[in-house]
């Protein structure tokens, strides 16, 4: 073999073994960066060190807290980004050990004047201003000032924005990406609407 051909063959597979680092860290990279979102996506609650991550165990039956989402370490609080999480009372399947259990629905009522509360001793949520009340199960609106204002119309968005919710190998809680639209995951302040 001659000077070219080793040369030819050095330069070959000097740029052969570039490729493959460079393809090795870009699938690292992106292993990262779906683990960084797979973990931002969980829901995350207060704890006395600052959060931590919600699994299904963690709650019983007819209990709520709130979390935000998206979740961000330094985000302050606002309805806009603040979420409901709900494990429903046992006679609407809060006892079932799976996703199945939980609802998450955020905190802004369908006034966008108020916030929306769990009380569990009345199995509903609720606004105090307006005194709207909402289903456990699906969010929708079934009483106070704002039911009567927009009883008749079939247009209007009828129930508090959601989140699609799962739950992970290790068995976290984790929010599915939303689709922010009237018929689907809803619109904050504006609702959801539910046929």
């Amino acid at each position: 073999m001659n000077l070219l051909g080793i040369i030819t063959a050095v330069a070959v597979l000097v740029t052969a073994s570039t490729i493959v680092i460079i393809y090795l860290n870009l699938e690292n990279n992106i292993a990262q960066q779906n683990q960084i979102k797979e973990l931002l996506s969980r829901v995350h609650a207060p704890s006395e060190n600052g959060t931590r991550y919600v699994k299904i165990s963690d709650l019983s039956p007819n209990s709520a807290f709130t979390f935000k989402y998206p979740y961000t370490e330094n985000s302050t609080k606002s309805w806009l980004n603040t979420w409901i999480l709900i494990r429903l009372p046992s006679k609407y399947g809060g006892d079932k050990n799976d996703i199945s259990s939980f609802r998450a629905y955020n905190e802004m009522g369908l006034s966008a004047l108020d916030i929306v509360w769990y009380q569990p001793s009345q199995e509903k949520l609720y606004e105090l201003n307006y005194g709207n009340t909402y289903d456990l199960v699906n969010g929708t609106l079934i009483g106070g000032e704002t039911l009567y204002l927009r009883n008749g119309s079939q247009t209007l968005p009828n129930a508090l924005p959601n989140l699609d919710l799962g739950v992970d190998d290790q068995g976290y809680i984790y929010v599915k990406p939303p689709t922010f639209e009237i018929d689907k995951n809803g619109v904050i302040g504006l609702g959801r609407k539910v046929s």
